[in-house]
């Protein structure tokens, strides 16, 4: 009998991406930014135009910080041992030019736990026209696609895409950018690993 597939992101959920990303833009630009303050539109966070926001973005994906953030740290504990019952993937929006350092990074923290990576894409080959649509796309038609049966990412758009295409969808995080008043049925909120290791403890 084969496995059952868990898709799994990588900022915020394997990665403490918010903390690093907003340590490498108070540095680099001189801001005053806190964790909470971080979200997917760039150029809200930073108070920046679309020149600029591009600007700092190229110039946030060639540093290579993505290198230096921090794993939760109870995630590979975890994953070890739902590797042992569940084939384990990842599905990331990193543009692909992260593509290297990220297999980097999840060999270095990760080793051997994940049987595929897949790059969602949204964000690469952008032209003046889409710079507003990549925010469309959602990696539960992703996660269906590559057949998992389960996502677990921290935006509630993806989890809910998941959920309609028949993907169980687990909203990680209790963060400022993932709270919603009335969660969907179809959803499962888990705070932390541990309560990630609780939920398929009951599958």
């Amino acid at each position: 009998m084969s496995k059952k597939t868990i898709a799994i992101d990588i900022d915020d959920v394997l990665s403490k991406s918010a903390d690093g990303f907003i340590k490498y833009s108070n540095e680099r630009w001189g801001l005053n930014l806190r964790t909470e303050d971080y979200e997917e539109r760039w150029a809200v966070m930073w108070g920046t135009d679309s020149t600029e926001t591009e600007s700092r973005a190229v110039e946030f994906h060639d540093s290579g910080v993505v290198r230096d953030y921090v794993p939760d740290a109870e995630a590979a504990q975890v994953l070890s041992r739902l590797a042992k019952k569940y084939k384990l993937v990842v599905v990331t929006s990193r543009r692909v030019v992260l593509k290297w350092w990220t297999q980097e990074w999840l060999e270095k923290h990760f080793a051997g736990m994940f049987a595929e990576v897949h790059f969602a894409g949204f964000y690469d080959n952008l032209d003046d026209n889409l710079k507003q649509k990549h925010h469309l796309g959602t990696k539960g038609e992703i996660a269906h696609r590559v057949g998992a049966d389960y996502l677990i990412d921290d935006q509630l758009k993806h989890v809910v895409t998941a959920a309609e295409l028949g993907v169980k969808a687990i909203l990680f995080g209790s963060y400022k950018w993932n709270q919603v008043s009335n969660l969907p049925q179809a959803v499962t909120r888990c705070k932390n690993w541990k309560e990630i290791e609780e939920y398929f403890a009951g599958e």
